[in-house]
């Protein structure tokens, strides 16, 4: 088994090394970019499998030690980036940001499926026992969706109002995000905290009879303003599972790549806040407004971000070294 681990380290190391070769003679393109970052990741894994397997005195075991810190060195190289000398880089940034959720799609669903998880557990907890609800709600909610006041279309000015709740739903978003740095997990509570809050104010207006009031409220900005606080969080976790990744030795290295990755999906996700928040301050309190136009505003902006987040990536990136 460890003849058979010597052997596939090897050939990576031969690949990798093939890979940074081209890269510093200018032949690289983005394909040798991922290749190379891949075949790191695959090495980290098996350098954790030979500290196991040999002895810190075995000659291979330093001399795959000694390799591993040199890919490392070569890694953080050519990931450094200027772009106020590279024009060309800021043509990039958006299907940078395209590239990134490809690469972690897997990871977003998972971030997704634990929210609707979280939001379809608050509804069923509340609906089965209205009492839970002063777990999830405030105490003033409550009276005010038994009262059936829309406490949601005094809004005053749209503009302002509009503002406010961006930046609250930014800062929303901010937390699920740097919590996401506690290892994932403070990302992974939050999120599930808004989750079963959604669902526990969604059910406890169904049993009331307030659902309809709210609905037509919520359903020309909700479907985006949820998507972009999950997708806040699956920006936090892609640099929280860094954390689990082994060896340790590569934690540096693996963390300062996730860190900027994370921030273009950050940087691509926040101005959609501002529509978002204007959305819901100049449309859903206006009570003339039909639910269907509601409802097509809603879905055309929620349609409109996730075009703009998987629109196929345009930028010829064999022309830009990295």
């Amino acid at each position: 088994m460890i003849d058979h681990l010597k052997l596939k380290f090897r050939q990576s190391a031969q690949e990798i090394s093939r890979s940074f070769d081209r890269q510093k003679l200018g032949k690289g393109d983005l394909s040798d970019s991922l290749k190379a970052l891949s075949l790191f990741e695959e090495m980290g894994a098996m350098i954790y499998r030979i500290r196991k397997s040999l002895s810190p005195k075995d000659p291979f075991r330093k001399e795959s030690e000694d390799l591993m810190s040199r890919y490392a060195h070569e890694v953080l190289t050519f990931q450094k980036v200027d772009l106020k000398k590279d024009k060309e880089r800021y043509a990039s940034l958006y299907d940078r940001y395209r590239l990134v959720w490809r690469t972690y799609f897997s990871l977003f669903v998972f971030t997704l499926c634990f929210f609707l998880v979280s939001l379809v557990t608050g509804w069923i907890v509340v609906s089965q026992n209205s009492d839970m609800a002063g777990v999830f709600l405030d105490q003033n909610l409550m009276e005010a969706i038994l009262e059936k006041k829309a406490w949601f279309q005094d809004m005053g000015n749209p503009l302002s109002t509009g503002l406010s709740i961006s930046f609250h739903n930014m800062k929303v978003s901010f937390f699920c995000f740097i919590l996401s740095g506690l290892f994932g997990f403070g990302g992974v509570y939050y999120l599930a905290y808004n989750g079963l809050f959604f669902g526990a104010i969604m059910a406890y207006c169904h049993l009331h009879g307030f659902d309809d009031a709210l609905g037509a409220f919520v359903v020309a900005h909700g479907v985006l303003e949820l998507s972009l606080i999950v997708c806040a969080t699956f920006a936090g976790l892609i640099f929280g599972r860094v954390f689990f990744m082994r060896p340790l030795s590569l934690f540096k290295v693996r963390f300062k790549i996730a860190v900027q990755e994370s921030l273009i999906v950050i940087a691509g996700v926040i101005p959609w806040f501002l529509l978002c928040g204007l959305v819901e301050s100049f449309i859903s309190p206006q009570p003339d407004l039909a639910y269907e136009i509601r409802w097509a505003v809603g879905a055309a902006i929620a349609f409109f971000f996730w075009i703009f987040t998987f629109a196929p990536i345009t930028t010829d990136f064999k022309k830009i070294k990295l």
